[in-house]
């Protein structure tokens, strides 16, 4: 048999490609995104992330919190007290929560493969490209929803910078939704780690999800709705807060962070590695374009 282990494994990869973003097959790609449970997802698990925030501007509207609770005179027992945010102890936004469906990430069986290449330093290792939001009859938008809470830390001090008191937590909650504006694109890195007459096995080892850019943060809309606040506090404030809580860089970036984090858990690698396996390994039986023989096999 002529050609490299690198031809032969694109060729085959050519040949896939194509009925991967062909709509009507069951090897379709938005078809097994959704058959699979990855949109939505997060319907059958508990997920959450928290992010200790530093903005100043996001501590100084947190700050306002501290000072509307300071108006009830039992906040402080001492009369010369003043209730402010406890220095050393940040305001914590927590996403999502325990609960299945807490959190949700919807939208990205609107996807597109545009790529698969075997690399020319070790032809086991594919490199695939794929595109979302691109695509007319699917969800125009990869979002984010859920739970959320937004915490500030009070204390009373008699001179405005030292804790006379404990810290105190003052937590509102509410919903959330983040609208990613624009395509991301994930860079998905797997590998053929069995190869045999008639087999094919792929592991996926990483997954780099890009999200588009405005102004040098995460392109990223977003609306909430407070549904709890501590008594005392008015909701202005506190969705105030929270809004400059998400829409900080620190927010934004913690977003596209923790959906990285999500899809390179391994449980998610080991899930995409078996169902590329299926769709790969599936379409070249069925159709009996499986290249892998006693041939191609004795090339190394």
């Amino acid at each position: 048999m002529s050609g490299s282990i690198q031809e032969v494994i694109q060729n085959m990869l050519n040949s896939v490609l194509p009925i991967i973003n062909t709509p009507g097959t069951s090897y379709y790609l938005p078809t097994w995104v959704q058959a699979n449970g990855y949109d939505p997802y997060g319907k059958d698990d508990g997920i959450t992330w928290a992010v200790t925030l530093t903005d100043k501007t996001v501590l100084q509207t947190a700050a306002s919190i501290c000072a509307q609770l300071y108006q009830d005179e039992n906040v402080c027992k001492d009369p010369n007290a003043f209730y402010i945010a406890a220095p050393g102890n940040p305001p914590v936004l927590v996403a999502g929560g325990k609960n299945k469906g807490d959190l949700l990430i919807s939208g990205f069986s609107n996807a597109v493969m545009t790529s698969m290449t075997s690399q020319a330093s070790d032809p086991y290792t594919i490199v695939a490209i794929v595109n979302f939001s691109t695509l007319p009859n699917y969800p125009p938008n990869g979002v984010i929803s859920g739970k959320f809470t937004f915490t500030e830390y009070c204390c009373c001090s008699l001179d405005q910078k030292v804790c006379t008191t404990a810290p105190e937590a003052a937590v509102g909650s509410g919903n959330f939704t983040a609208k990613i504006d624009g395509s991301a694109t994930a860079t998905i890195t797997f590998k053929i780690i069995d190869l045999a007459p008639g087999v094919l096995t792929i592991g996926v080892q990483g997954i780099n999800l890009v999200m588009p850019t405005k102004n040098g943060n995460p392109a990223i809309t977003i609306t909430i709705d407070i549904t709890s606040i501590p008594k005392g506090v008015n909701s202005k404030t506190y969705n105030d807060a929270a809004m400059e809580a998400f829409n900080s860089p620190q927010g934004l970036s913690n977003i596209a962070s923790q959906m990285n984090h999500i899809m390179n858990q391994p449980v998610q690698l080991e899930t995409m590695g078996d169902i590329l396996t299926q769709v790969i390994d599936g379409y070249l039986k069925n159709s009996h374009q499986y290249p892998f023989n006693t041939a191609s096999l004795a090339l190394y």
